[in-house]
């Protein structure tokens, strides 16, 4: 059994769909126009299968991949529907949405995911999502065995950065005096958070400038040790290469270093990449000269259905962030709070920093905050990190002499 997010218990099961016993009168609703969702069209599309409609909560989208977007409270409205849940990040979500609806006929496509599609028909993302063909399945099993996984969360170690981005997302710049966190109340507050959580798919060391950060090795080795953690990885702008000694320290088969390629101000990728090679210490190169233009910090005046839009079309909602001992929705969330932009309201992030707290029990606090709302106060804030619009040039640099 599962809890739903007020503590009350739910059936955690899924049926599968089969094609076999699947009647053509009834009519095909894929709740989830994502990479999945694109997965499953394309899949049934193989047997000639026509789907009536995507189901998404995104209210400005219409029509995906030539298929009409209906919202999921009209989903109780077609006769003889069945539901086929693509979303995998929001799978409790949805099951409990289904039945407070009263919508008993939703399935999983484990087995229909394994079907033979022709790559030419699908989208460079979709091909990307093949490559792992269990993770669907993963995913589905972590919630029928009530297990809580994370596919990944920024832990903030610093505010330093040897940059000054005049768009960061994350609102560095706006640090007067900015500080490393202590090694010991990180460790100290990530654990607490680590007690009602199965695993961690990656953990994103960053900043600022991760490698600034004076504990690094010892913070790296620290959470490499840590079973419930799958990967380590270690985000750079690519600026300074830290000295080799401490490189070298940093190689473990769960480490990732991850530089992102700001063109000329990137000036020691290349040497980064060249100790990272001769210490076989895995590593990734961004192409990151775009950015999304995520606005300043003033309210914006939104309307409530224009905040939900802005939250269900940013990446970042993605990137939840584990900041001075707190979990938020994201990084800017966090960084905004800290700097005093705003208050997050009470329901709105985590607070693990109360001693003499049984933080086992917070799995469903976790799972409330991460998987189930449809905005939170920070995005009246933002403009979101919306991967359709807004681009701009990134790293484009303050300029410090005109700031004194």
């Amino acid at each position: 059994m599962l809890h739903d997010f007020n503590g009350e218990n739910v059936m955690a099961e899924l049926q599968e769909f089969i094609i076999e016993n699947y009647d053509k009168n009834q009519k095909i609703i894929i709740y989830g126009a994502g990479v999945y969702g694109e997965l499953c069209l394309r899949a049934l599309q193989v047997y000639g299968i026509e789907v009536y409609a995507f189901a998404d909560r995104r209210t400005d989208l219409l029509e995906y991949l030539g298929v009409k977007v209906i919202r999921p409270r009209d989903i109780k409205n077609i006769s003889n529907a069945i539901v086929l849940i693509t979303s995998i990040n929001y799978i409790k979500q949805i099951v409990l949405y289904l039945k407070e609806e009263e919508i008993e006929n939703y399935y999983k496509i484990s087995k229909l995911l394994r079907t033979e599609i022709d790559k030419e028909d699908l989208s460079d993302y979709a091909k990307r999502t093949r490559e792992d063909p269990l993770e669907y399945a993963r995913k589905i099993d972590d919630y029928e065995k009530e297990e809580l996984t994370i596919n990944n969360i920024d832990l903030v170690i610093t505010q330093f950065c040897n940059l000054k981005c005049k768009d960061c997302g994350s609102l560095i710049p706006y640090y007067q005096k900015p500080c490393h966190f202590e090694y010991e109340k990180i460790v100290l507050y990530f654990d607490r958070f680590l007690q009602s959580v199965e695993y961690i798919k990656e953990l994103r060391l960053l900043g600022g400038e991760t490698f600034l950060y004076p504990d690094l090795v010892r913070l790296v080795d620290y959470y490499c040790n840590n079973s419930k953690i799958g990967k380590v990885v270690i985000y750079s702008n690519g600026v300074m290469k830290p000295a080799d000694s401490i490189i070298e320290k940093l190689f473990n088969e769960k480490v990732l270093i991850r530089i992102s390629n700001y063109g000329k101000l990137s000036k020691s990728i290349t040497e980064i990449v060249d100790v990272c090679k001769s210490l076989n210490i895995k590593y990734e190169i961004l192409d990151s000269m775009i950015w999304r233009d995520m606005g300043g910090v003033e309210r914006r005046d939104y309307s409530k259905e224009q905040c939900i839009n802005v939250y269900e079309k940013c990446e970042n909602a993605k990137c939840p962030s584990f900041c001075k001992g707190k979990l938020y929705i994201c990084p800017r969330a966090a960084h905004g709070e800290v700097l005093g932009f705003y208050e997050n309201g009470i329901d709105e992030y985590i607070d693990f920093t109360v001693d003499g707290v049984n933080y086992n029990d917070y799995k469903w606090k976790i799972e409330e905050l991460l998987f189930g709302r449809n905005l939170f106060g920070a995005c009246f804030y933002c403009n979101g990190n919306n991967k359709w619009e807004n681009a701009i040039p990134a790293a484009i640099q303050i300029d410090r002499e005109k700031e004194k």
